[in-house]
């Protein structure tokens, strides 16, 4: 099975992908102090547009943050990517995103906007010989209502309008055969420094400016299956693992 989805991958961007139908799903798992887990599903695949395509993408994702006693964090996002020809995601619509968190003593209920594709960041554009790729920015926000679980009303509001990644120039290492969920791979680490910027915090009347959080972060791009099966992520000295384990079509 590995072997047929190497050979119709030869040139294979994203929009060629031998994964690429609608109904097709990737599953995530985390681990670390945050885990996960996370689900996507492709719909509305469209590639009668000039020179690449569009994609509809449905995220679940769930999470338990040691900070909040491990309750969980559920995220539901709906995005459109479009494709250039070379298989690269150029741009984002985040078109819903809603978030549920519960804690001991608060709920946060809201909204998240991201123009972030994880795992769809690179393409048939990685040339072989590439030693090297441009460092990037990525624009979200988000927009919570704090509520008592005890008393069911708000108590407080959360917003970030101007959230901000930035990702360093990447560093692109040789190919190296690792596992994936069809089989062994070879897939390229690439290597850069992620910082988040929240920007100006708003918490109910009040606001704050946290300071920009670092990670070091490495991706492991297959280029027969046209996306990152495997993410890690190294903050403040601890590193989390994030493989795709599940990909259905």
């Amino acid at each position: 099975m590995a072997g047929g989805w190497a050979a119709s991958a030869q040139a294979a961007g994203l929009c060629t992908a031998p994964w690429m139908h609608d109904g097709t799903r990737l599953r995530l798992d985390g681990n670390g102090k945050t885990p996960m887990i996370v689900e996507f599903t492709l719909h509305d695949i469209n590639r009668d547009i000039v020179d690449g395509c569009e994609i509809g993408l449905h995220i679940y994702a769930k999470s338990g943050l040691v900070a909040l006693g491990g309750r969980p964090i559920e995220t539901v996002q709906d995005h459109r990517l479009m494709v250039d020809e070379a298989g690269v995601v150029t741009r984002v619509v985040s078109t819903n995103g809603r978030v549920f968190a519960q804690s001991e003593h608060a709920d946060l209920v809201g909204t998240v906007s991201t123009a972030i594709s994880g795992m769809f960041l690179y393409g048939a554009g990685l040339a072989p010989e590439a030693e090297m790729l441009p460092g990037d920015s990525y624009d979200s926000s988000f927009d919570f209502d704090v509520v008592s679980p005890r008393l069911g009303i708000t108590i407080g509001h959360m917003q970030a309008a101007h959230a901000r990644v930035d990702v360093s120039e990447r560093e692109v290492g040789p190919p190296q055969t690792i596992p994936t969920p069809v089989g062994p791979q070879p897939c390229r680490p690439i290597r850069y420094t992620r910082t988040a910027t929240l920007g100006v915090l708003r918490l109910g009347n009040e606001t704050i400016e946290p300071e920009p959080t670092v990670a070091h972060v490495t991706d492991w791009y297959c280029p027969a299956l046209s996306v990152v099966v495997r993410q890690e992520v190294e903050q403040q000295g601890e590193t989390q693992v994030i493989n795709v384990v599940d990909l259905q079509r």
